[in-house]
């Protein structure tokens, strides 16, 4: 009983945080102004967005199925990369330390990860946040995976 409310508490706190990410990053940044959502998920962005393909054509295609407005479509998109790099986080902190002990270091990832972003630099200027680029956390999520599976698995680890 106590280890499936464990469990419960765990995925909930997660589930949280992972959500919480995606909302801060998609709804306390702003939309670039030259870059509008519409032109970007219809290829139309001037570079050096239009060079960015994966998310708009996720998004792309999202929206022949779903009657959603764009912004949610990212917000999806933007979970799902963040709940992506959160498990291949784990998977990696796994190789050095515990279950446990690695989803706690991925949790406090995802609660210091807004600050390098979102909220420093609110602070800090006082003002509006940073531009929402829908090409952070892929890249991030990417950045990690490939260093998982090419490093660490060939056994080409960099330690400092």
């Amino acid at each position: 009983m106590n280890e499936d409310l464990f469990r419960y508490k765990t995925r909930f706190i997660t589930l949280v945080l992972l959500l919480g990410y995606a909302y801060m990053h998609v709804k306390l940044t702003g939309v670039f102004y030259k870059v509008e959502l519409d032109k970007v998920v219809n290829f139309l962005a001037p570079m050096p967005f239009g060079q960015r393909l994966l998310v708009p054509l996720l998004v792309n295609f999202l929206a022949y199925f779903l009657p959603v407005e764009l912004e949610k479509l990212f917000f999806l998109i933007e979970w799902i990369f963040i709940s992506l790099l959160y498990f291949a986080l784990l998977k990696l902190l796994q190789y050095e330390f515990s279950l446990r002990q690695s989803q706690l270091l991925s949790w406090l990832f995802l609660l210091l990860l807004p600050l390098t972003t979102v909220v420093n630099y609110r602070y800090t200027t006082d003002g509006p946040a940073t531009f929402f680029f829908y090409y952070d956390t892929p890249t991030l999520f990417f950045s990690l995976w490939v260093y998982i599976f090419v490093c660490v698995r060939s056994g080409y680890i960099i330690y400092p």
